[in-house]
């Protein structure tokens, strides 16, 4: 996903910050579309955006595992993202 928002702003402004944060990229395209369904996920997904930024570096780094519950709710978060900026 941390790809995704990277490349739509880049489809908006030309560039992108070398950010990891999944909340600031999001916020960054939110300040720029007005894109109401996008502040309603920020507002009611932080906890699982944060959880999605814990995932990409433990991932990464540590033998860690997630609940299936867990794991469900960041995916619908990120197909919901996607699918508002017409990724998926």
């Amino acid at each position: 996903m941390q790809l995704a928002l990277k490349y739509e702003l880049y489809q908006q402004t030309g560039s992108f910050q070398k950010a990891r944060d999944l909340k600031k990229l999001l916020s960054q395209i939110i300040d720029l579309t007005g894109n109401k369904e996008l502040v309603e996920i920020l507002k009611n997904e932080s906890v699982t955006l944060d959880l999605l930024e814990q995932y990409f570096i433990s991932a990464r780094y540590l033998p860690v595992q997630y609940s299936k519950d867990a794991a469900q709710r960041a995916d619908l978060t990120v197909r919901r993202i996607l699918n508002v900026l017409g990724i998926i």
